[in-house]
C-alpha cells in the first residue's frame, strides 16, 4: 500500500509536532525540576539561616543572664567582704574598748591601793563651799544629791566627779566631800584620769 505524497507530508508534519511538543513537555519538566530544586535549596538555605540566627540569639542571651548571674554573685561576695571587713573593724574597736576599761580599772585599782586617802579638812557637810579646777581636764561636773555644778560656789557635800580628758570620752573621775566654808582645790590629771581635792 503506497502513501501519497500529501498523505506523507501530513504525517512528517504531526510527527515534528509530536517531537516538538514531546521536547517541550520534557524541556519544561526538566526547567520546573530544576527551578523546584534550587527553591527548595533557597529555602533550606534560609530555614538553616533562621535556626542559625536563633540559635545566636539564644546563645546571646543566655550569655547575658551568665553575665548578670556573674554580677550578682560579685556583688554579693563584696558585700560580704565589706560585712566581714566592718564586723572585724566593731570587735576590735569593742576588744580594745574592753582592754582600755580593764587597764583603767586597773590603774584606778592600783591609784588606790598606792595612794593613802587625803586627810578630811575639819567641817562638815552643810553650808555653802566654793571650788576651784586645776589640771588638764577640758571639763569637770560635780553630781550630788543637790544637783550638778561646775567649779565656782555650790552647796556643801559628796560629789561623783566627772572629767573630760583630752581626746577622751567623759568619765567618772572620783568622789570627793566638799566642807562647808572650804574653798577647794579640785586637781584633774589626764594620767591616772582622776580628779581629787587637794
Amino acid at each position: 500500500m503506497s502513501i501519497s505524497a500529501q498523505q506523507a507530508k501530513t504525517v512528517s508534519s504531526i510527527a515534528a509536532v509530536a517531537s516538538a511538543f514531546l521536547v517541550f513537555v520534557l524541556g519544561g519538566g526538566i526547567l520546573l525540576g530544576i527551578w523546584a530544586s534550587e527553591r527548595a535549596d533557597a529555602e533550606a538555605a534560609a530555614e538553616l539561616a533562621e535556626a542559625a540566627e536563633r540559635e545566636a540569639l539564644r546563645l546571646a542571651a543566655e550569655e547575658q543572664r551568665e553575665a548578670r548571674a556573674q554580677a550578682e554573685r560579685d556583688a554579693e561576695e563584696e558585700a560580704k567582704k565589706r560585712r566581714t571587713t566592718r564586723n572585724n573593724r566593731t570587735k576590735r574597736a569593742r576588744n580594745a574598748a574592753r582592754e582600755e576599761s580593764a587597764t583603767d580599772a586597773s590603774n584606778d585599782a592600783a591609784n588606790t591601793r598606792s595612794k593613802p586617802a587625803p586627810a578630811k579638812p575639819r567641817g562638815e557637810l552643810k553650808g555653802r563651799a566654793t571650788v576651784l579646777v586645776r589640771g588638764d581636764a577640758t571639763r569637770v561636773r560635780l553630781m550630788g544629791a543637790t544637783g550638778t555644778y561646775s567649779a565656782g560656789p555650790l552647796p556643801a557635800g559628796a560629789y561623783t566627779v566627772q572629767a573630760t580628758f583630752p581626746g577622751a570620752e567623759p568619765r567618772m573621775a572620783g568622789t570627793v566631800e566638799i566642807f562647808g566654808g572650804q574653798v577647794a582645790k579640785l586637781v584633774c590629771s589626764s594620767t591616772t584620769k582622776t580628779c581629787s581635792v587637794r
